[in-house]
């Protein structure tokens, strides 16, 4: 009987434990308190609500970075504001309708403007970090092509990327110092015989050598016994480039007989200079080229002689026509005269010494027409005491000598011109070559004969077509070698040496072989040219490797300045300060007579809304971002909310139901509790 008390217990105690549970859920509100009440709800309620905490952290910070934006984009507006100002004040000064003090005030004006863009750019912070002026740390966040360049460095760069293209890898120089010489020369030659020197003396030839503003000095030998040769030279050379670090390189060209100066860097920046001196006058020098510059005769005319006078060696009132040859000549037999003509021709006339003087005018006369073809009289001028030669033809050539006698002669000299006879000028009865040389060897020959006129010679020279003009004037074959790169240097003659060559020293400069090229890049799409590989550019600099110049190479890399890392969990997102100095902006320093001030200007305005517009775009993003966070976290309030958040009616209706059945339960209890003290009673009784 006692046990089936037990059960009515057990169901009294469950529900003093639900109304527990329930005044517990409605005290706190929530349906899960503790891991027993609902271990996976709570679970995914602690994640949810870790989710919802890091939105909210991420919704903050969003909002402080747009408070940074707005703060930048207020500077920045300011600044731009300030430089539409400059630029209308730029237009006023430019404009005469202003006097000069108006100007003066102006420009006074645009300083202070300078001032406020400097001091809104170095002042603009948020919690004591700079915005603007570039103090924040520079960034290459990436670099394509890293093995073109080295020495990358940043200072002030626009923020972006960068689109790096060699458009042209420039060129390196290479300049001559030629021997000028149609001879064999090889490493072992001596510099003297090289150059063709013909000094006796020793002297020393000094050159300066000046490349990228270093200039070396090297002294050479030249002696016809112990010079210095072809190779000592280039070792003196190169070592002294060596040793003052220049880049050069000197070699031995077998072919053109030059030594060639190489740059071993490309650019005008290692043009190469070359001075030279000697310690002798006359000496021979690499820059300097002989080149032939007339033909003529010896005593510097192409001329001939016409015999005038005849002299004897007696005078007087006795001497007349009929004075003996031999007493005339002072002879103590008789007398030969030789006579030259034209194309060297000779007669030879012997004239017994008991001739009187007119005869042997008679005699001489008739031989001349008859043998040389000459047209002369020939007289005795009994008051002059001489023979005299008269010509029918003024142009007409005749010389005499006269053995076994005293006497003397008189010649007219006759300029020869462009139709006198080679054979009368040089006194040629057969041909000759003439062969025209240059450095590299033979050019032409030329073959005449003693018949043909200086002008059939000047004509044939012209018909050459090798860069050479000939004329004649006052005795002289002129030969212009102007239109000739490589000049005519020597002229051999064979068959007689009968013209002499005159040749002149002309300062030519040493040849160049290559020119110098600068370099050109490209940076997003805007041309710059260096003359060096070292690329020096506003916002830094680098230099490009010698080994891949060849190549055009491309680089590409990303600068970024002043990172402001946005936490967004476990994402971030970075804010890149922009960079507005005055230096920058291209306005540090301020010319007003500058032409291209308006143009300076207009790149700051454009800078700055290029940076406006940037920053817009990022402020524009993090709104997109916040309401996207915004929505989500609403998403996991509500979620939460749905699992943990009490049905208080349901839970207060639950919590009646079990007060009301354990009210019930207690008044059956006691009911029950006095019918079993009666009955005991009674049994007693």
């Amino acid at each position: 009987m006692y046990l089936s008390y037990l059960t009515p217990l057990r169901h009294l105690n469950n529900r003093e434990n639900s109304i527990r549970i329930s005044l517990e859920r409605l005290s706190s509100g929530l349906k899960v308190n503790k891991a027993s009440d609902n271990a996976v709800i709570l679970s995914l309620s602690s994640k949810i609500k870790h989710q919802s905490s890091s939105l909210s952290t991420a919704i903050d910070n969003i909002n402080d970075s747009l408070s940074v934006i707005r703060t930048l984009d207020g500077a920045l507006s300011k600044i731009n504001s300030l430089l539409v100002r400059m630029r209308d004040l730029v237009l006023k000064i430019n404009n005469d309708v202003y006097t000069d003090l108006d100007k003066e005030i102006f420009r006074n004006e645009i300083n202070q403007l300078l001032s406020e863009v400097d001091a809104i750019a170095r002042n603009t912070r948020y919690n004591t970090k700079s915005l603007l002026d570039g103090n924040s740390s520079l960034e290459v966040i990436f670099l394509e092509g890293r093995e073109y360049i080295e020495n990358l460095s940043i200072s002030y760069p626009f923020t972006g990327t960068y689109e790096i293209s060699v458009k042209d890898s420039g060129e390196a120089v290479k300049v001559a110092l030629p021997f000028r010489t149609a001879q064999d020369i090889s490493l072992s030659t001596s510099l003297y015989s090289a150059l063709e020197e013909s000094v006796s003396e020793d002297y020393i030839k000094t050159l300066y050598i000046t490349s990228n503003n270093k200039t070396v000095k090297v002294d050479l030998v030249l002696s016809s016994n112990n010079g210095d040769t072809v190779s000592s030279t280039l070792d003196k050379l190169n070592s002294a480039f060596l040793e003052g670090g220049i880049e050069v390189t000197a070699s031995y060209d077998s072919i053109g007989k030059m030594m060639i100066l190489s740059s071993n860097e490309v650019g005008s920046r290692y043009q190469i200079d070359i001075e030279e001196s000697n310690t002798i006058e006359n000496a021979k020098s690499f820059s300097n080229a002989y080149e032939v510059s007339a033909l003529t005769a010896a005593n510097g005319s192409l001329s001939y002689q016409k015999l005038l006078y005849v002299d004897g060696a007696i005078k007087g009132p006795n001497v007349n026509g009929g004075t003996l040859v031999k007493d005339y000549f002072a002879s103590n037999s008789d007398v030969t005269f030789t006579f030259l003509g034209s194309l060297g021709k000779t007669i030879t006339i012997n004239v017994l010494g008991t001739y009187t003087l007119d005869y042997v005018s008679l005699l001489i006369r008739n031989r001349l027409r008859t043998l040389l073809g000459i047209d002369v009289n020939v007289q005795f001028n009994s008051m002059l005491d001489r023979f005299i030669f008269t010509y029918s033809n003024p142009y007409t050539r005749l010389e005499v000598d006269i053995s076994d006698g005293i006497y003397s002669k008189t010649y007219e000299t006759v300029e020869a011109n462009e139709n006198t006879l080679l054979g009368d000028v040089l006194g040629l009865q057969n041909g000759f070559i003439l062969t025209f040389f240059d450095k590299d060897g033979s050019v032409a020959d030329l073959e005449f004969n003693a018949s043909d006129t200086i002008k059939y010679l000047i004509d044939a020279i012209n018909d050459l077509d090798i860069g050479i003009v000939a004329s004649y004037d006052s005795g002289k074959i002129y030969l212009d070698q102007s239109g000739r790169d490589s000049k005519i240097y020597k002229i051999e003659q064979r068959g007689s040496d009968i013209f002499y060559v005159e040749s002149r020293v002309i300062h030519i400069g040493y040849p160049i072989l290559s020119e110098a090229k600068d370099i050109v890049i490209s940076v997003n799409d805007k041309e710059y040219t260096f003359d060096s590989r070292e690329i020096n550019l506003d916002w830094g600099r680098f230099i490009l490797k010698r080994e891949y110049l060849q190549s055009l190479v491309k680089i590409k890399f990303q600068v970024i300045s002043g990172r402001f890392i946005i936490s967004l969990g476990k994402e971030t997102v970075d804010l890149i300060f922009p960079i507005v100095t005055l230096k920058s902006l291209g306005l540090d320093k301020i010319d007003f007579s500058s032409k291209d001030l308006l143009d300076k200007i207009a790149n700051a305005i454009d800078i700055i809304s290029r940076e406006r517009a940037r920053i817009g775009g990022v402020e524009n993003t993090l709104n997109g971002i916040l309401q996207q966070k915004d929505f989500y976290r609403q998403i996991l309030t509500e979620a939460e909310a749905r699992m943990l958040l009490l049905e208080i009616e349901e839970e207060i209706s639950k919590l009646t139901k079990d007060k009301l059945l354990i009210l019930l339960g207690g008044i059956l209890a006691e009911n029950t509790y006095t019918l079993l003290r009666e009955i005991c009673s009674l049994v007693i009784k």
